[in-house]
């Protein structure tokens, strides 16, 4: 899913996954506490609040020992989640990963540097997929060549980016469900199955070009929403426009729409 800005989240609640809420009984629950009675009441006294009045939500509670539903609130309605999905992101890391895991971005060698500082290649630079990583920590990793004794590399200097191969991303994708990627190829460079709706956005392009950049790197998830919205048809450009205005101040909602209708305008849908 695509959801946020470059100066924050652009989806207002009127259209969320009231995922905080639902997270602080599904915890309760999962430890025995909560049952479904009071876990349904719980909730339902929470969406009476004036505070969600008006509002559109869906709410789904899991018990984990089992499986059961305990709570549920229109489930099966089609919302885009946004931000709330990272509550969901960190709970699977932390029970996949563990709390004291270390994404690592390594610099790998054949060899040691020579007495005059030469390195001989190939030198490898191995992605860990670590989602904090920023263009200015490679000014990190060149310091750290450079206190290892490394002042120039002869040969080449190899991108890889081979652990992200283990990593099935079609694996639980329904079929019929709708693959966007961001990247300034077509989609025909693609090898993924027909039973699978494809487009692509180059939406580090579109955010590059609209100046929507966040410590130092592009904004790709605004410019993808105007993605999904042209891919998927289930959401309108106007509404997009409304839920920043909500969000946002006026000068924000300008550069994030400009994305965000710029990568939409762009967007290109296989067999279209």
């Amino acid at each position: 899913m695509a959801a946020g800005s470059g100066d924050d989240d652009p989806m207002k609640s009127r259209s969320s996954l009231l995922l905080l809420a639902g997270a602080a009984l599904f915890i309760r629950a999962g430890a025995g506490a909560v049952e479904a009675a009071s876990a349904q009441a719980r909730l339902d006294g929470v969406l009476a609040s004036a505070e969600f009045r008006g509002q559109q939500v869906g709410v789904l509670v899991v018990r984990s020992r089992d499986g059961r539903v305990i709570a549920e609130r229109s489930p099966d309605v089609a919302l885009i989640p946004a931000s709330t999905v990272k509550t969901l992101s960190l709970a699977c890391a932390l029970d996949r990963l563990g709390p004291t895991f270390v994404y690592r971005t390594r610099v790998l060698a054949g060899e040691a540097p020579a007495n005059d500082g030469s390195l001989r290649g190939p030198v490898f630079l191995q992605g860990g997929g670590d989602p904090s990583f920023r263009p200015e920590d490679l000014w990190g990793l060149i310091s750290n060549l450079a206190a290892a004794g490394v002042s120039r590399i002869t040969g080449d200097f190899v991108l890889d980016d081979s652990l992200f191969g283990v990593v099935d991303i079609l694996g639980r994708v329904r079929k019929g469900g709708l693959v966007i990627i961001n990247t300034a190829q077509p989609p025909e460079n693609f090898k993924v199955g027909d039973e699978f709706g494809l487009a692509t956005v180059d939406a580090a392009g579109v955010s590059l070009k609209q100046h929507l950049i966040k410590e130092g790197a592009p904004v790709v998830n605004t410019p993808m929403l105007g993605a999904f919205a042209r891919a998927a048809g289930m959401v309108s450009l106007e509404n997009l426009e409304k839920a920043l205005r909500g969000k946002l101040s006026r000068e924000a909602v300008l550069k994030n729409y400009a994305a965000v209708k710029a990568a939409h305008d762009e967007t290109l849908i296989r067999g279209k």
